[in-house]
């Protein structure tokens, strides 16, 4: 199964054919993948700042007890 992740744009016919299997593909179709693929990107940008901002979190915690341990 194709990904049709190479489109070809005609502008004069205003039709996308893939370069890869040479199906027509429904433009309004491709342009839903392309929206729903946006759309989970952000999701997973989302996920990756929170676990970025947790880590953070964890490491500051670390650095205070280490701080403390080297003051005793």
């Amino acid at each position: 199964m194709c990904d049709h992740t190479r489109i070809k744009l005609s502008c004069t016919t205003r039709t996308l054919q893939c370069l890869n299997c040479g199906k027509e593909i429904d433009p309004f179709d491709h342009c839903w993948r392309l929206a729903e693929k946006g759309e989970q990107i952000m999701v997973d940008i989302r996920h990756l700042k929170a676990e970025r901002d947790k880590i953070e979190r964890e490491l500051e915690e670390l650095r205070v007890k280490k701080s403390e341990i080297d003051k005793s």
